[in-house]
Parts: C-alpha cells; sequence; structure tokens
C-alpha cells in the first residue's frame, strides 16, 4: 500500500467485497441454500434470546470465514494476524451489542447467507480502520509540518500530539486545530476572518512551544 495520505479506502474495501462475494449468486439461489437461510435463521433468533450455546456455534460455524474476509479486506495489511484478529473481535462485539441488536437484522427474505450479513459487518469495521488509519496519517503529515527537527520518538504519534495539545491555550490549539492540523488549503477559505499577522504571530508562538516540547 502507498505511503500516501490519499488512499482510496472506500474503492478498496468495495473491490475485497466484491471478490468475497462471487460465489454467492449460486448458494443462495439453489433449494439447499434456501433451507440453509432458513436454518440460519433460527440459530439467529436463538442468539437473540440469549442462548448461550448459540452464540457459541454461531461463533464456532462463522469465525473461521470471517478471519478469512478480513484478511482479503485489509489488503496487504492482512498478513498482520494481530490486526485481522483484533478487527474479528470488533465485528463479534458489533453482533453481540445491544442484546444481538445488530444481528437481530439478519433477514432471510433478502436473499442473503448470513456469512454474507457478518462480511458486511466485517467490511464497515474495516472501512473505519481505513478511515482511523488515514486520519493518523494526515495528523502526522501535520505534526510534521510544525516541524519536530526531524528528530525519531518511540512514542506514539497520537499520544504524543495530544500531551502537546494539552500544553496550548485555549486560542493556541483552536487555531492548531483549524489551521495547522487541517489539510485544506485556508487561502481558499472565502470564511477565514483571520488576518494574517494574526496567522503568523500563532505559528511562531505554537513552533517555539513545540520545540521546546521536544527539547529543542
Amino acid at each position: 500500500m502507498s505511503d500516501s495520505t490519499d488512499f482510496d479506502c472506500e474503492g478498496l474495501v468495495e473491490q475485497a467485497e466484491l471478490w468475497l462475494a462471487e460465489d454467492e449468486t449460486e448458494q443462495v439461489s439453489s433449494d439447499a441454500g434456501k433451507k440453509a437461510i432458513k436454518r440460519e435463521k433460527k440459530l439467529v433468533d436463538r442468539c437473540v434470546r440469549g442462548e448461550v450455546a448459540a452464540w457459541e456455534e454461531l461463533y464456532q460455524q462463522h469465525h473461521p470465514a470471517l478471519l478469512r474476509s478480513l484478511c482479503v479486506l485489509l489488503g496487504t495489511k492482512g498478513s498482520d494476524r494481530n490486526l485481522v484478529d483484533e478487527l474479528a473481535a470488533q465485528v463479534w462485539y458489533s453482533l453481540v451489542d445491544e442484546d444481538g441488536e445488530l444481528l437481530g437484522r439478519f433477514c432471510p427474505t433478502h436473499g442473503a447467507r448470513l456469512n454474507t450479513f457478518i462480511r458486511t459487518v466485517a467490511k464497515d469495521v474495516a472501512y473505519r480502520y481505513f478511515r482511523t488509519e488515514q486520519r493518523r496519517r494526515k495528523r502526522e503529515l501535520a505534526a510534521a509540518r510544525l516541524g519536530n527537527g526531524g528528530h525519531e520518538t518511540d512514542e506514539n504519534p497520537d499520544d504524543s500530539l495530544s500531551e502537546f495539545l494539552g500544553t496550548l491555550s485555549e486560542s493556541e490549539r483552536a487555531f492548531t486545530e483549524e489551521y495547522l492540523l487541517s489539510l485544506r488549503d485556508r487561502k481558499l477559505d472565502n470564511e477565514d476572518d483571520r488576518s494574517e499577522t494574526s496567522i503568523w504571530q500563532f505559528t511562531r508562538r505554537i513552533r517555539v512551544k513545540l520545540g521546546s516540547f521536544f527539547g529543542e
């Protein structure tokens, strides 16, 4: 995957979803597939009623397929087993949360198998992961624009940035989030009510504080 912050995370997930769904049509259209959907609906109903054994059965039947789906959805990151396990746990939490409210939305009249339904939840989790990664990389780029002298740090960039923002005054923090952590071109913003002098002064003050924060 490219290091650019402009990668198409939505397109990546949607393409992976198409690959995963290639064999789904035949399974659903067959009589055996329709009977399987009815069995799956009964299992779902048992889960929603709170039967622990039903949840265990659901997990045993669909967890392996969920892991495979996430490996495909994550692309090059699919080889990271820890990440796959983490996102799989998020999928199961989403299904179990609120007494299985989300799982209860599975409806056989829609013509989709239960593994497709669970895969849809996994798709949403993967998409949110990519969006989070995209925002994180943008914040790192914005922090680099502030200038930390190119020093390496063992700390989590998000933690360091949050800690630094905590050292700023309310007005400085608002300026940093609005101007320095935003990637949009402020010169094209007709609603910008700050003068160039004000922007220069805030930027200089924050650069000084940033240098002090990193021990320069």
